[in-house]
């Protein structure tokens, strides 16, 4: 009796891998009707394959049923958790599912659904934006805190520096909030979000810059370098104020300095800008 269950067993187990086979096959050539079919009777014959239930959700993915799919993908997991081409699977279609929530105006099932969703950035980046829309002081602590954890995973996602300047902004940081943005435009200068709020920045600095520069006419050189560091943190890239931070300092015997500040204009000032920023090198040196 014993060797008839092993046979059975190992005859279901190559009926099943056989059906998966005939699923893969269908998906090859497009007929994901067929596929669904056959990877169903490959899951009836064998429920403890983490494969087919990940072959599964591939197929219910094909056929734009996101809901089934995580199912199987969760299903999949649930399996071998050791499966890390399940588990991205997984990760994806929930946050796919959290996204579409989010449009839906659902942003209570959004955020029930994404916290499933470990170390994530894009997880962690919409269930910030989902805390920022209730716009109360508690959520935007709770968003703060959930966009600091998507930088530290993500340290290259200019929208979550975006959403953090907004964030600081309304909390009444607007040191935090301008950090934000000039690190969102070192990522993404063209970003929609951040262009109007760093031109008026440069409005500012450029106002301080003429108020520096009134005041080295009348040889006031301590209150000139102090309109100059207003200026440069509104906008630290302001070439035209590192310009003239360095020549004063440069009169004032703070060599080093000077250098430091033409060193950082000149990676990144326009063509036309670099033979004064070079004249100023030599001149310090």
């Amino acid at each position: 009796m014993a060797s008839l269950g092993a046979e059975v067993a190992s005859m279901t187990r190559d009926t099943a891998e056989w059906k998966k086979r005939c699923a893969m096959e269908a998906m090859r050539l497009a007929d994901f009707e067929t596929a669904a079919a056959e990877v169903q009777r490959a899951i009836f014959l064998d429920r403890k394959r983490s494969d087919l239930f990940q072959l599964q959700g591939d197929i219910l993915l094909h056929l734009g049923d996101v809901k089934a799919a995580q199912s199987s993908f969760q299903k999949s997991v649930m399996l071998d958790r050791s499966s890390a081409s399940s588990t991205r699977r997984l990760v994806w279609v929930t946050v796919v599912e959290g996204l579409r929530e989010m449009k839906g105006g659902e942003f209570h099932a959004a955020m029930t659904r994404l916290r499933h969703v470990e170390d994530n950035g894009v997880a962690l980046y919409l269930q910030a934006v989902c805390e920022a829309r209730r716009d109360n002081a508690e959520a935007r602590d709770r968003a703060l805190r959930l966009v600091d954890k998507c930088i530290a995973l993500d340290p290259s996602c200019a929208d979550a520096f975006v959403l953090r300047g907004h964030l600081c902004l309304s909390m009444g940081n607007r040191s935090e909030a301008k950090s934000a943005y000039w690190r969102t435009f070192e990522l993404c200068p063209n970003h929609p979000h951040v262009q109007g709020f760093l031109a008026q920045l440069q409005k500012e600095a450029t106002k301080l810059y003429e108020a520096a520069f009134a005041c080295v006419f009348k040889h006031e050189h301590d209150r000139a370098l102090d309109c100059l560091a207003e200026a440069l943190d509104a906008a630290p890239k302001h070439p035209q104020a590192l310009l003239l931070q360095a020549c004063l300092r440069r009169r004032l015997g703070r060599f080093e300095s000077a250098l430091g500040d033409l060193e950082y204009c000149s990676s990144f000032c326009r063509a036309d800008l670099r033979p004064q920023v070079l004249r100023q090198i030599a001149l310090t040196y």
